[in-house]
């Protein structure tokens, strides 16, 4: 069994992303979401990954809280804390990430 990397796989499906800057309007954020049918969209200042937004983030800390997405700013509401992997990661260790993410400790 070949373990394919994560490096192979965006070979296949390509290197686009969705993202926004820190300040743009949620509005803005929601928008693109919409648009490209993605549920999150990276943040992005000066050619760094500083943060993510998602759809959850939305509702709950603007819709639920009665905010308008046109006056809050993408930085007020993204996550920061981040786990990233490389190229290089298999695709399996990049599954068992998530799911340790997700549930704790976990293993294959």
């Amino acid at each position: 069994m070949v373990i394919e990397s994560i490096g192979s796989v965006l070979k296949k499906k390509g290197h686009a992303i969705c993202s926004v800057t820190p300040d743009a309007a949620v509005y803005d954020a929601i928008a693109l979401m919409a648009a490209k049918n993605v549920a999150a969209v990276l943040v992005i200042s000066h050619g760094n990954l500083v943060g993510i937004i998602s759809a959850r983030d939305y509702g709950r800390k603007v819709v639920l809280e009665g905010k308008s997405s046109r006056d809050v700013r993408v930085q007020e509401i993204m996550t920061t804390s981040l786990v990233t992997i490389t190229p290089e990661t298999t695709v399996l260790d990049a599954m068992e990430l998530i799911l340790v993410i997700i549930f704790g400790t976990f293993r294959f």
